[in-house]
């Protein structure tokens, strides 16, 4: 199997202790101690009376994983696989430590050692009872928890599995592992991960950067509608016969707000009432002096001319001075 490299553990951790006999070499000269044996065997086990089954498929560790005495004392170091049809394998060597040697010593004294995997698992999917589906090569029946995506803390020789008569897995316990420990990237995927980083860098900085100009683009187009409605307005004034003022802003006889209310105003809204607000085209007719003068014809000196308005009043009294 390719060596897959970890990622952080999700959500559920077990340690599973499988039902078989470890196997563990006799001494070799100063060769250290090595072993082998099966950490778990890819069947369905029993935890806390529902059945579960490890995924082998995607199953995730270090290039040297840990090995335990009990979850607890360091014992070892060794390599995983995976055999199809034996599932999950461990091949390794003892330190030379009160561990690694209690467990050699224990072997060549006649102790059947088995071995339990600490997996984290990624994600949980539900069997639903009389389902049927295919894992790690092998057909099995819900109700079925299928752990998928584990990741392999560490393997442990473990003195008595759940299941001792066979090679199916079963839970031995549980050790919830602190949310901050996680398992260092390797240096090809650290390049990797600056390399996403700088390219989500990058388009941060186009995103911003077309912000800003589209910013500055509705900016610029306000700026031009307004001239424009200004021009117009200025144009339709100076139509309707309006001149501006002496130092080129505004017009005579237009106040500033009645100004601002015609650029706020929609095109046709500012002609209608620019063309309320134009003077008249023509001047009015002069009124006559005569109707303007409070005299009198008793003002009139005797002998005096008498013309317009009066000679008329004058020529009628006269006339009717022959009626009886």
């Amino acid at each position: 199997m390719t060596t897959k490299t970890p990622t952080p553990p999700k959500s559920i951790e077990a340690k599973l202790s499988s039902g078989i006999n470890v196997d563990i070499k006799p001494a070799n000269g100063d060769d250290p101690r090595k072993f082998s044996g099966v950490a778990t065997s890819g069947l369905p086990f029993s935890r806390w009376g529902w059945n579960t089954v490890i995924d082998l498929d995607n199953i995730q560790h270090k290039p040297k994983v840990a090995i335990l005495h009990e979850h607890m004392q360091p014992a070892g170091s060794g390599t995983l696989s995976v055999d199809p049809d034996k599932g999950l394998l461990v091949t390794g060597t003892f330190l030379s430590n009160e561990w690694g040697q209690f467990i050699a010593q224990a072997s060549d004294e006649g102790f059947p050692w088995e071995m339990s995997v600490h997996v984290a698992v990624g994600r949980s999917e539900e069997l639903a009872a009389g389902a049927t589906t295919t894992v790690n090569g092998k057909e099995v029946s819900g109700p079925l928890s299928i752990w998928r995506d584990c990741v392999v803390r560490e393997v442990s020789f473990t003195a008595v599995g759940v299941d001792p008569n066979t090679s199916a897995s079963a839970l031995s316990g549980l050790l919830p592992q602190p949310s901050e420990e996680h398992v260092p990237m390797t240096p090809e995927e650290q390049q990797e991960m600056d390399a996403l980083k700088a390219q989500v860098a990058t388009l941060e900085q186009e995103k911003a950067d077309l912000k800003t100009a589209n910013e500055k683009l509705e900016a610029e187009k306000a700026d031009a509608e307004k001239a424009a409605q200004e021009a117009e307005v200025d144009a339709e004034l100076s139509a309707a016969g309006f001149h501006r003022n002496e130092d080129g802003k505004g017009f005579k006889g237009v106040s500033a707000a009645t100004y601002g209310v015609l650029l706020s105003a929609k095109p046709e809204d500012a002609k209608a009432m620019i063309a309320d607000l134009a003077p008249s085209g023509h001047a009015k007719p002069a009124v006559p002096g005569g109707l303007l003068s409070d005299s009198t014809l008793k003002d009139k000196q005797p002998g005096a001319t008498l013309s317009g308005l009066a000679a008329d009043a004058a020529a009628r009294k006269n006339n009717g001075a022959n009626y009886v």
